[in-house]
């Protein structure tokens, strides 16, 4: 890579630059070229990012000191902005800091080996060469191929939402092949975190917005075989140079093993809305040949353009088409319109936090993940992570949760990293949203029970939650105390816990998720929950779901969809005449109806 510095002049989405020895950054607004100006104290790698990609000069290798002006143009965020840097507004202001930056130019969509022409598709296809095509990629789901994929950075790459949707298994990225033989002893690189975008929805069987943006752990090697991608920078016509590559299905709809190429033409959408109701995230390219260009299989792939530097970039992502891929001469197929997608896709990729010692970068999702990846733990705190007393323990920061006890280990997790030793929990979360909850370690002891503290909070009068205490052996019991932090005092103050008695009494060996409904002392600050078990089994669990802020009176009334017991205790209402007494006092299963046997 090289290291240069550049002054950039853009206009409007078509760029123009301009190269000089210091690496100041100008726009053109409002009539006129312009200082581009940043806050000094604001983080600016988003804006800083998107110049360096915008004219093609690959990612941001460095802010430096900039100069004052006397008038500038300053970017301001907004989510509905619709600027050259996306989601940002421009405004002219008065004496500002013009935004000073270094860029590395890496080789983005150059193709190392290449044909002078294509004259066949994906169906009725031709073979690509080796390295010709070098950001495709492979989709693996638990080893097995299921989708095409485009290296975009080092640690990004994109698809189709809709070859990502599982839950529960390890995706991978493979690349730098073009057999799918050689898959075994390809490079391959496990997804670490997925990005959906969130306009993303099936209508009608029509998918919008069908693109995702994969994490990986490690850094992809580049080579001879792997390079990146180029994002679009304009819109593509018929007249240009466009290429579809894949492993999918042929004419005869078998999979192919060797890479297969397509030279496609792009429709305009007044003629792609006679096959599809489409919107702007969809663009679509045909041939004039039987069938269409992409089938099963390619899915998730690239579709590039050749630009006017003879570089490549990602224009559209194979998305859907007919059914079994046939259709009479010239019917189009449906892609993910990149451009559109452009803004999100740099936004989301950027650099969030760079860690202050060794300079990490941390992305989107490696931010409040419930991991420190940077020594001073600011990737874990505020104002990163949002702490809320009310959770439903659906991210791994678990809004703010943490270990009330600095002698004692952390035994509560999620049911994601559950302990190996616990054979039985609830299948899904009490919430009915998320899949995740809080389950308390067989380790945990009332000497050294699981202490699980919530984020400083006052004037929280009332709290829910969903919780289970089960055990299933007399000689066996599993014990959830709620204790309250109160101001001015280091003591820990009784609230609740799970049994009526002061003696710990047998739960009920049902798996059913009740609800606890809890007065507040009015000076408490927080709220500790405290699990523990005596004599356990492998059959012994505690959890507890959807933590809630409620008001004064939130003892007097049930939850929607919940069914209030003669006692006041309330269950779901899925769990009335169940023939399982659910409400201590047996009220659930009175006045049922039901049919004996």
């Amino acid at each position: 890579m090289s290291n240069t510095f550049f002054t950039f002049f853009l206009f409007f989405h078509f760029l123009s630059v301009s190269k000089d020895s210091k690496g100041f950054v100008s726009v053109f607004h409002a009539g006129e070229i312009l200082p581009l100006c940043v806050e000094a104290n604001k983080s600016n790698t988003g804006i800083y990012g998107t110049v360096c990609m915008n004219t093609a000069q690959g990612v941001l290798h460095t802010s430096l000191t900039g100069k004052n002006v006397s008038k500038g143009v300053m970017t301001t965020y907004d989510a509905t902005g619709k600027s050259v840097f996306g989601s940002y507004k421009l405004s002219t202001v008065s004496s500002c800091t013009q935004a000073r930056i270094q860029c590395n130019k890496p080789e983005c969509g150059k193709q190392p080996e290449s044909k002078p022409s294509v004259s066949h598709y994906i169906q009725y296809g031709t073979q690509a060469l080796p390295k010709e095509y070098p950001w495709q990629g492979l989709l693996l789901r638990n080893g097995k191929f299921i989708c095409g994929l485009t290296v975009y950075t080092s640690k990004w790459c994109i698809t189709a939402e809709h070859c990502v949707v599982e839950k529960g298994v390890q995706y991978e990225v493979a690349v730098g092949i073009t057999r799918k033989e050689n898959l075994p002893t390809a490079p391959k690189y496990k997804v670490k975190a997925i990005t959906h975008h969130p306009n993303s929805k099936i209508i009608d069987g029509i998918p919008y917005s069908d693109i995702a943006l994969l994490l990986l752990e490690d850094e992809i090697q580049f080579n001879n075989s792997v390079q990146p991608v180029c994002l679009p920078s304009k819109v593509y016509t018929k007249h240009d140079d466009c290429y579809l590559t894949g492993w999918g299905r042929n004419e005869n709809l078998i999979t192919q093993n060797h890479l297969q190429e397509a030279k496609v033409t792009v429709v305009d959408n007044e003629e792609c809305k006679k096959f599809y109701n489409i919107d702007i995230s969809i663009i679509c390219f045909k041939h004039n040949y039987p069938n269409m260009p992409s089938c099963y299989g390619d899915s998730g792939g690239p579709l590039v353009c050749r630009n006017s530097y003879g570089r490549f970039e990602l224009v559209g992502v194979v998305s859907f088409g007919y059914p079994l891929c046939s259709a009479p001469n010239g019917t189009a197929a449906a892609f993910v319109n990149v451009l559109a997608m452009r803004g999100w896709i740099v936004d989301k990729t950027r650099c969030k936090i760079r860690c202050p010692k060794n300079n990490k970068c941390l992305y989107e999702p490696e931010i409040c993940d419930g991991v420190s990846h940077c020594s001073d733990s600011r990737d874990e705190k505020s104002p990163y992570c949002s702490t809320s007393v009310s959770c439903n323990f659906g991210s791994p920061f678990k809004c703010g949760y943490s270990n009330a006890s600095s002698s004692n280990p952390w035994y509560w997790t999620s049911i994601l990293h559950q302990s190996p030793q616990i054979t039985s929990q609830p299948s899904t979360g009490g919430d009915e949203d998320t899949d995740e909850f809080m389950i308390a370690a067989l380790s945990a002891t009332k000497d050294k029970p699981a202490l699980m503290e919530s984020p400083v909070s006052s004037n929280v009068p009332c709290i829910s939650f969903l919780y289970i205490a089960h055990s299933n052996s007399s000689s066996t019991q599993a014990v959830l105390n709620v204790k309250a932090k109160v101001e001015n005092s280091s003591a820990m103050l009784p609230i609740w816990n799970n049994n009526k008695s002061a003696n710990v009494t047998l739960e009920s060996a049902s798996l059913h998720w009740k609800l606890a409904r809890l007065h507040l002392p009015s000076d408490t600050k927080s709220v500790v929950f405290e699990a523990y078990y005596m004599n356990p089994n492998n059959a012994s669990f505690i959890t507890i779901d959807d933590v809630q802020i409620q008001g004064e009176n939130c003892k007097q009334n049930c939850p929607a969809n919940f069914y209030k017991c003669k006692n006041d205790e309330c269950i779901k209402n899925t769990y009335k005449c169940n023939r399982i007494a659910e409400c201590s006092d047996g009220s659930d299963e009175m006045d049922c109806n039901q049919v004996p046997g």
